[in-house]
């Protein structure tokens, strides 16, 4: 095999495979929206923290969001996700 041809195959798997990354990583990875793009009457996401925290010592962590300051719990209630306020 010449050497043009062992570059040649190198630049042909190349270019696929890091394309394929890139867009891998890029179409996949969890990017927030602009606030400028958040519809009026929704929360913005960097007002939105959420918390994996035992909060009641049975040892398995509940799931609480912070919003604007005041924290609640996000429960699964009859299959609908429902925040509930939290006062620990």
């Amino acid at each position: 095999m010449s050497k043009k041809y062992v570059l040649y195959r190198m630049i042909n798997l190349a270019i696929p495979f890091s394309a394929g990354v890139f867009g891998a990583l890029y179409f996949n990875s969890n990017r927030i929206p602009n606030d400028e793009h958040v519809q009026e009457s929704f929360i913005a996401p960097r007002e939105l923290e959420v918390i994996c925290r035992d909060t009641d010592g049975d040892g398995n962590p509940e799931t609480l969001m912070d919003i604007r300051g005041k924290r609640y719990m996000l429960k699964d209630v009859d299959g609908k996700p429902t925040l509930l306020l939290c006062e620990i």
